[in-house]
């Protein structure tokens, strides 16, 4: 997600100081940048997620604080915005000594999703059953909305789960994180205004993937304490579901008919 290579060659890479997508040639001259500017980097945050197809870049952009997030269709040659995504809901934030820390947690909190293949950008609203499909062009070809499904609210056991995870992936985490979780833990009012905040805000949508024909929609499970159990529904470029089931894990990356997951030690 921080560097790519386009097919004539270009390098995509971003740069985090300042937050910027550089673009080098083949033979790593610099051609241009996107989101540099003052008033863009102002406006859009930082960027979270991005694919090149042609002329035209893909991200998932990040606002700072509790603000929502945007997915932007970005044309390089003229650098300007076609067109962008305004994702709804609540952005769960720590307020923690040293400003703010977004959870990471796929089940809860607004992160952004977005994925690509050769040909098309999917942007996901992951508190609605909501997602839009852009071909290469930056055309909308689908536009799905189930407002029948909405954000639940987490039981007492899935709640358990939640914490627990928080210190069982400890030291997957940085010392900057690691920090918030021993202030949350320090301050039962924070704490428990947090975990109230999270049990309202179950999400609708764990993660998407596209590949192809093929969108997979990956619900979060009704009960999430259930191990190697994640409900998929895949659709085809008509918005109709084709097919359910359950995959063992959320996949890294679906390419045609092969799945890729990451093994953990």
């Amino acid at each position: 997600d921080r560097l790519m290579i386009a097919a004539n060659g270009d390098v995509y890479v971003i740069d985090h100081n300042p937050t910027r997508l550089v673009v080098i040639d083949n033979e790593g001259k610099y051609k241009t940048d996107i989101m540099y500017r003052k008033d863009y980097y102002s406006n859009f945050g930082h960027i979270y997620k991005f694919n090149a197809l042609g002329d035209n870049v893909f991200a998932g952009l990040k606002y700072v604080k509790e603000q929502p997030h945007i997915g932007v269709i970005f044309s390089l040659n003229p650098q300007k915005i076609i067109s962008s995504y305004q994702y709804s809901g609540e952005v769960i934030t720590i307020i923690g000594p040293f400003g703010y820390l977004q959870l990471k947690e796929r089940i809860c909190g607004h992160n952004p999703l977005i994925d690509t293949d050769s040909q098309h950008v999917i942007f996901c609203d992951p508190q609605a059953y909501k997602f839009r499909v852009y071909d290469g062009s930056g055309a909308l070809i689908l536009d799905v909305w189930d407002k029948k499904r909405t954000l639940g609210t987490f039981s007492d056991w899935e709640m358990k789960k939640i914490i627990a995870d928080w210190y069982t992936k400890k030291k997957e985490n940085s010392d900057y994180e690691n920090d918030y979780i021993e202030q949350l833990t320090s301050n039962k009012s924070i704490y428990e205004s947090l975990l109230e905040k999270i049990r309202k805000n179950k999400n609708v949508i764990a993660d998407i993937r596209i590949s192809g024909v093929r969108i997979f929609v990956f619900p979060v499970a009704e009960d999430i304490t259930r191990e190697h159990f994640n409900p998929v529904e895949v659709y085809n470029l008509k918005g109709e579901v084709i097919k359910r089931g359950y995959f063992r894990e959320v996949p890294l990356k679906i390419w045609k008919d092969f799945v890729f997951y990451k093994e953990n030690d």
